[in-house]
């Protein structure tokens, strides 16, 4: 696969915008606003175009990376600017084929030859030291909020270049202009491709992406798809015990079908660095869809390894991701799985209203009915 890193074009911006759009989509929360982040920075004066590039892939915008001027503040007042970027995106249909590292390694060194300090970013810990990042806490600097959590990350153009101790990071004017009404207006205004809007469960933020406050995080699997495709092979073979139907199933076969499938989200469990178990959700294709099942989103997998089992962790992942929904939901199990009783028990415990039903494969289906319903109608009678 050849792949062109350029210059965005104006007859690129509605592909560009597009891209985003659906490497974003639900990442964050239902739908996103990384889009409307494009669509608004190309008009500012913060905006660095010279340090901006689309990947081209057969013709198609596949990847985007927009660098911005963002600003350390010096315990003395006086103020640095420094490139910062997002979004970092690439196309669902492109993900796992080195685009986004091939962005990072056409543009960082722009910001070298351009003279700039370096570059200050957030993003996910265990991906961007790849690429020469490190924790923007070892080198003196803070957020905002005097915080330097794992996922606040710099890249040096020389040894020391960002060494500022006591400087905080800001991003300047970039979130501007991100209202509801303005998205709203973008999205009537372009022929965007709709996509179901859905929460995910324990979205990526700054705040969670690191094991402070629950021992564990959520890391998206794009971000290292050889360790999850690995857990994912040790998870089925695991769960061949207890439904020998599964041997007859091709394990890379499912993945790649996970993959390829836009529905779908794929998480790592992380804590204390290492990978400690996998989560995958996902969300009907179709607004029809949702309508003939009763049901948003699904829990498709959650597993640990056993080492991490029995610290609460995965019925932590599971409370959260039933609080977090607003329509009626649901997971398949095995009947054989003694983490089927695991479930059920956690859901009477929970005071959750469910219902059994077969599914597929000899499979047992749990349909949950929404919490917040249950509740609001309970409070009515």
């Amino acid at each position: 696969m050849d792949i062109l890193i350029r210059k965005e074009t104006e007859a690129d911006r509605f592909e560009t915008e597009a891209v985003t759009r659906r490497s974003f989509w639900n990442k964050f929360g239902p739908g996103c606003n990384e889009h409307l982040l494009v669509h608004t920075m190309r008009g500012k004066s913060s905006w660095l175009p010279e340090l901006s590039r689309v990947a081209e892939v057969d013709g198609h915008i596949a990847g985007v990376i927009m660098y911005f001027k963002a600003k350390i503040i010096k315990p003395d007042g006086s103020e640095m600017v420094v490139p910062s970027f997002g979004p970092l995106c690439t196309d669902h249909a492109f993900k796992n084929r080195g685009i986004g590292a091939a962005l990072l390694e056409a543009t960082l060194p722009l910001v070298r030859e351009a003279g700039w300090s370096g570059v200050i970013i957030f993003g996910e810990p265990e991906y961007y030291p790849r690429h020469g990042f490190v924790r923007a806490g070892s080198l003196g600097l803070t957020d905002m909020e005097g915080h330097a959590r794992d996922p606040f990350m710099a890249w040096e153009s020389t040894p020391g270049s960002l060494r500022i101790p006591g400087g905080k990071f800001n991003e300047g004017d970039i979130g501007d202009g991100l209202t509801g009404e303005a998205l709203e207006k973008l999205e009537q205004e372009q022929p965007y491709e709709f996509l179901m809007k859905a929460i995910r469960p324990c979205l990526w933020s700054y705040e969670n992406a690191c094991d402070e406050k629950d021992g564990y995080h959520l890391m998206y699997a794009v971000q290292s798809p050889r360790a999850f495709d690995s857990m994912f092979r040790t998870y089925v073979e695991e769960l061949s015990r207890y439904d020998p139907a599964l041997k007859d199933h091709d394990a890379d076969e499912i993945l790649r079908e996970l993959r390829e499938d836009v529905t779908k989200a794929r998480y790592l469990i992380m804590a204390g660095g290492e990978t400690a178990g996998l989560l995958v959700t996902s969300v009907p294709v179709s607004e029809e869809e949702a309508k003939e099942d009763g049901c948003g989103n699904y829990l498709e997998e959650i597993w640990l390894r056993p080492e991490y089992r029995g610290r609460g962790i995965a019925a932590d992942i599971f409370r959260r991701y039933l609080r977090q929904q607003k329509t009626d939901t649901g997971f398949c199990v095995i009947p054989g799985n003694p983490a089927k009783d695991v479930w059920l028990g956690l859901l009477d415990r929970e005071g959750y209203e469910y219902s059994l039903r077969p599914g597929e494969e000899d499979l047992l289906f749990c349909h949950i009915r929404n919490g917040k319903e249950r509740k609001q109608e309970k409070n009515e009678d």
